[in-house]
């Protein structure tokens, strides 16, 4: 026969471990809720304001406006390659033109040098 104190520790053992039991099951639910509650999220975005009505009338609205926001999004695009398009024509013109310039100006001067080289030529020849 038990005596009294081991009839209490083993009970006081078996108490504990029942609350440990619950304890670790009550965590475990919990974070399986919260991961729940994240996938959802993850998956939609949850109006937490409003009746079931208002939103199933924002599903409603929000499906209707989808179409119209993608072709506002494209001729967006569309737009902004036009932009660049011509950003990069006129900088190309731009270019040109500076290299045009340059070439230029190195054909006068070496234009210039070449007249003043004849000068020099006509003049040491007027000496003689």
């Amino acid at each position: 026969m038990k005596s009294i104190s081991d009839l209490f520790t083993s009970t006081l053992c078996n108490n504990t471990s029942i609350i440990n039991n619950n304890n670790n099951n009550n965590n475990n639910n919990n974070n399986n809720n919260n991961n729940n509650a994240i996938d959802d999220n993850m998956k939609k975005v949850i109006i937490k304001s409003g009746s079931d009505k208002n939103m199933e009338r924002n599903n409603q609205i929000s499906s209707h406006y989808k179409p119209q926001l993608q072709q506002q999004e494209e001729e967006e695009k569309r737009r902004r390659r036009r932009r660049r398009r011509r950003r990069r024509r006129k900088a190309e013109e731009e270019e040109k033109k500076k290299k045009k310039k340059e070439r230029n100006r190195r054909r006068r001067k070496e234009e210039e040098e070449e007249e003043g080289e004849e000068e020099g030529e006509e003049e040491e020849e007027e000496k003689k």
